[in-house]
């Protein structure tokens, strides 16, 4: 396996189990090349997270997801989270 997949998935498996710690249900999207690594969502904040895991955001990633957390919002509180 390629070292810079392992070391992502890695980080997406840590990211995904502190959210649950936190109360969240988390999906994987393992290995869909999709525009969410992860999707967490929370009950009672009536709150989906949808992730994208990157080693280094510019900014027209940025911008791209800023659109689609403004698009999404709606009846949930929804938060594009981009991390590195």
């Amino acid at each position: 396996m390629n070292k810079n997949y392992i070391k992502g998935r890695n980080k997406e498996y840590r990211i995904k189990k502190k959210l649950e710690q936190e109360g969240y249900y988390v999906i994987r999207s393992a290995g869909s090349h999709s525009f969410f690594d992860l999707i967490a969502i929370h009950k009672e904040k009536k709150e989906i997270l949808l992730i994208q895991v990157k080693t280094k955001i510019d900014k027209k990633i940025e911008e791209l997801y800023e659109n689609l957390e403004k698009a999404f919002n709606g009846v949930y509180n929804v938060k594009v989270v981009l991390l590195s």
